[in-house]
């Protein structure tokens, strides 16, 4: 786990980063497109991720500034996230839509982008509000 709040910039370019690059690379080498969740927020590590050739990862975020990763990663890898779960326990359809409007809206730009949750546990979300997050890629998405 490489998170912004879990090591420093040295520990993380000493201990994670070359392990990691090395792997990614040796994948893409062996002609696989690969997927990595930084589950911990990233804001400070994503131009690590512009080291890796272009159009070969999939990057899921969970808490990562989805506005920076786009400006940063934008055109250079997919991104994925980040409808935050509590929003799809707690939040109205209405306002699970507008979220996820505004998500498409700024990190929709240009393709490479999926729209998803930020947590694979489902049971507690809101059923309309799945259904309302599923509409607004229809909605606000690529046609």
């Amino acid at each position: 786990r490489g998170a912004d709040g879990f090591m420093s910039r040295k520990q993380f370019e000493t201990f994670y980063w070359p392990f990691q690059k090395k792997a990614l690379l040796k994948s893409i080498e062996l002609g696989y497109v690969c997927f990595i969740f930084c589950e911990g927020r990233c804001d400070n590590r994503l131009d690590y991720f512009l080291e890796i050739p272009d159009g070969n990862l999939v990057i899921r975020f969970a808490e990562t500034d989805m506005t920076r990763a786009k400006a940063v990663l934008g055109g250079h890898h997919c991104i994925m996230g980040a409808v935050p779960s509590s929003l799809l326990v707690t939040g109205t359809a209405q306002e699970v839509d507008e979220y996820c409007k505004n998500l498409i809206k700024v990190c929709g730009k240009g393709g490479g982008f999926i729209l998803r949750s930020t947590t694979d546990s489902t049971e507690y979300h809101k059923p309309a509000n799945i259904k309302a997050m599923v509409d607004s890629v229809k909605k606000y998405g690529v046609k």
